[in-house]
């Protein structure tokens, strides 16, 4: 009986070391790909992304904290779009309170209607490990070079500044 024990116990810890090696929020890590459907009816992956900045954004318009987020995303895509910056919202929502949310306002960045948030728990794995929001920024190569507190309000913008001064001073070199 012990031995059976130690042995459920030892296969335990290895699905758990390897379910954390396989987590997309560890930053310095490749980023988990994906495809998924736009609200526009076309496909987005992260694939088609290469040699940009992605923000991966998991969200609702019913999470207070994704509403006050929304200025500093409005804000860093305008900054930095032209610059290689692109973010992927995927959104929790009802597809009517979805729509209405982006056109009250204005965001143009690419949007995936994920109700339930299917897409987040096949990429993130299951909740309620993640909250909304939940943000991942990938860089060029396809490598999470940030989550959590770094990517949200003011610090999204201190946190893009340092990516692209730093991309570009090793650009120049």
């Amino acid at each position: 009986m012990p031995h059976l024990r130690l042995l459920t116990t030892t296969a335990l810890l290895l699905t758990l070391a390897a379910c954390g090696s396989m987590d997309p929020l560890r930053v310095n890590q490749p980023a988990k790909p994906f495809a998924a459907e736009t609200i526009r009816g076309e496909t987005v992956r992260l694939s088609d992304h290469e040699d940009s900045v992605v923000l991966l954004e998991f969200w609702g318009t019913w999470c207070p904290p994704c509403v006050g987020d929304v200025p500093y995303l409005q804000q860093a895509y305008e900054t930095y779009a032209d610059r290689g910056f692109e973010i992927i919202g995927v959104a929790n929502d009802q597809y009517n309170a979805l729509i209405s949310f982006l056109l009250e306002h204005n965001i143009s960045w690419t949007q995936v209607h994920d109700p339930g948030g299917r897409l987040m728990r096949d990429y993130l794995g299951p909740q309620p490990r993640y909250a909304y929001p939940t943000a991942l920024l990938i860089d060029e190569e396809g490598v999470v070079r940030a989550t959590g507190s770094e990517l949200r309000r003011e610090q999204l913008l201190r946190t893009l500044e340092e990516h692209f001064a730093s991309t570009e001073a090793t650009a120049t070199d």
